[in-house]
């Protein structure tokens, strides 16, 4: 039996980053989740639809194209199948993966 103690991490709600416990980034209120960057906070934004083209479609636009530069997407064969993997997608399975083998455990702020 191992006698290693699992790492307490915060993890982005959006990009599935792990950070430690002090780390810089903060509590959404709106969202109830935390984020390790505004911008992901923006991005969840969209995706959650509180955010819309036709609000400002210069910053849509412009958080699109960063979105691209900042979480690039590839495609990879896997089992014979090619899948379009990205970073996001890669941060969240070394979460499960890491969250699986108790490297980690994940600490939520809690009001």
């Amino acid at each position: 039996m191992s006698s290693f103690i699992p790492i307490p991490v915060k993890v982005c709600s959006y990009c599935y980053s792990q950070h430690l416990v002090d780390a810089t980034g903060f509590q959404s209120i709106r969202i109830d989740a935390w984020f390790c960057h505004k911008y992901c906070h923006n991005l969840a934004l969209i995706v959650m639809g509180e955010t819309r083209q036709s609000d400002n479609p210069e910053y849509y636009a412009s958080l699109m194209e960063s979105r691209k530069k900042i979480f690039p997407e590839w495609t990879e064969n896997i089992n014979g199948e090619i899948v379009t993997v990205s970073k996001i997608t890669n941060n969240k399975m070394k979460l499960h993966e890491d969250k699986r083998y108790g490297q980690i455990k994940i600490v939520k702020i809690i009001y």
